[in-house]
């Protein structure tokens, strides 16, 4: 009698637990990407919104002090009013000179609702495009860059406006900070 010998193809128990652990170790290191990943894309999408926020309010900044035709800046840096003279071919003032008179005030204000800088929920710029109607906030988590005024007047050129300001924000615990820092001269 021949015996017949059955070639068994499998497993052993041992090969199974390596390769379970060898699975399980991968599945860790791919739960540990994806995880990686989201949070890198957090970060990256809140900076992008940051740079969004806080360029859009320089632009705007930039663009009004450029038109108008006076500015002041409030003792303590925080608000910059900007004069225009919508109507050029009425002597609004009777002193001869078309070009000068104010008919419309704009204003750029950073506010701080609860006097504390370090605190950056509530602090931004409002800007209100006509003087008695409602302020808008152009951009929010704003503070000031050491000890520079948010708008001052430049010494050496009453016509340049110098405009700084930080925007922080915090998320997936990583502090992200955009610097705006630029001097605007007023062309009128």
């Amino acid at each position: 009698m021949e015996m017949i010998r059955k070639n068994r193809s499998g497993f052993t128990l041992v090969e199974l637990l390596i390769g379970m652990g060898l699975l399980g170790l991968l599945g860790i290191g791919f739960v540990g990407f994806i995880r990686f990943s989201g949070t890198s894309l957090i970060g990256i999408t809140s900076q992008a919104e940051n740079n969004q926020s806080a360029s859009h309010a320089a632009s705007l900044i930039v663009q009004r002090v450029r038109r108008c035709n006076d500015f002041t800046v409030s003792v303590d840096g925080y608000t910059l009013t900007l004069e225009f003279d919508d109507d050029t071919s009425t002597d609004t003032d009777g002193d001869f000179d078309f070009y000068n008179d104010v008919d419309h005030i704009e204003v750029f204000q950073f506010f701080n609702t609860d006097s504390d800088l370090s605190t950056l929920v509530d602090n931004g710029i409002n800007y209100q495009s006509v003087a008695g109607a409602a302020a808008r906030v152009i951009v929010e988590n704003v503070q000031k860059i050491g000890s520079d005024d948010i708008f001052e007047e430049d010494a050496s050129n009453s016509r340049l406006v110098n405009v700084s300001y930080e925007v922080s924000t915090t998320n997936s615990n990583r502090d992200q900070r955009i610097d705006i820092v630029t001097s605007v001269y007023r062309l009128n």
